[in-house]
């Protein structure tokens, strides 16, 4: 489910957007994902230990659309619910809900076919890796 509600503040707002997590409620820590890839250390993107939250900037596709991207997992351990704040849109069509979901579980690996696509290519870099040194 989707859940949109718009935060007034000052002259900008803010759409918030709620992202189950689905089959990866149990032990998702969203710090540990986040940090354990690397993620906060990629060029726009920021982790804020303070509030425990991930920023991240996201293209949207049909019609493009850039919007910043707050995720934060509330402080209660089995939450099963990330909190996306979406900065630059008041509102998101479904075709860019569809799109800004998308995104975030792939890059958070939300769904077991994307640990697998992830645990897939590392074996196949891997591999390539030990031919090539084999092969010099």
């Amino acid at each position: 489910m989707l859940k949109e509600q718009e935060e007034n503040g000052n002259s900008s707002s803010i759409l918030l957007v709620e992202l189950p997590l689905g089959e990866a409620t149990e032990g998702f820590e969203l710090e540990k994902a986040i940090c354990s890839d690397g993620l906060f250390m990629l060029a726009l993107n920021h982790w804020d230990p303070i509030s425990h939250s991930f920023s991240h900037p996201l293209c949207l596709t049909s019609p493009p659309l850039t919007v910043n991207v707050c995720i934060s997992q509330p402080p209660i351990f089995s939450s099963s619910t990330l909190y996306l704040r979406i900065y630059g849109a008041s509102s998101l069509s479904p075709p860019h809900r569809r799109s800004l979901l998308n995104q975030v579980s792939r890059m958070l690996r939300l769904s077991e076919s994307e640990e697998n696509n992830v645990r897939e290519f590392h074996r196949k870099k891997h591999y390539k890796k030990k031919k090539k040194q084999l092969s010099i």
